[in-house]
């Protein structure tokens, strides 16, 4: 990754109210950067940047399962695989669906349960994919 994409990452992060990720600057255990942060911010700026956190990956997550649900239509299959591939019939793409939920479910964690480590580091992992990606096409643009 080129200096300027990780400092205009390090922009959005703070434009978005997040902790900047650190993740390529620390060497310690997986988040050790995150809770030293947080550990320093005042109580309430950590409870709002947490909490701004949370929003940001249910909104990514939101999106993943709309995306995992376009497959049900067949317009929406082949949008996704091409025209020329033919779409099975429409409880197979029911059972699609139903294993591109599982995998987000597996990835994200399930809504009112505790995140996993590898849950946690998953969801950090995909919000930091989510903003480089969105630079990435406003650079394009």
């Amino acid at each position: 990754m080129t200096d300027k994409l990780k400092l205009l990452t390090d922009i959005t992060y703070l434009d978005l109210g997040l902790i900047t990720p650190g993740i390529e600057r620390s060497h310690g255990k997986d988040g050790d950067h995150l809770r030293s942060v947080l550990n320093v911010m005042d109580p309430e700026e950590a409870r709002r940047a947490k909490r701004k956190f949370r929003k940001f990956h249910r909104k990514i997550k939101k999106q993943r399962v709309q995306w995992a649900k376009t497959v049900l239509t067949r317009s929406g299959f082949h949008a996704l695989n091409g025209d020329k591939t033919c779409p099975p019939q429409l409880a197979g793409r029911k059972k699609l669906v139903e294993r591109n939920i599982d995998d987000v479910d597996s990835r994200f964690g399930i809504k009112g349960q505790e995140p996993t480590c590898g849950q946690a580091r998953s969801r950090r992992h995909e919000v930091r994919h989510h903003i480089r990606n969105q630079l990435r096409r406003d650079d394009d643009s």
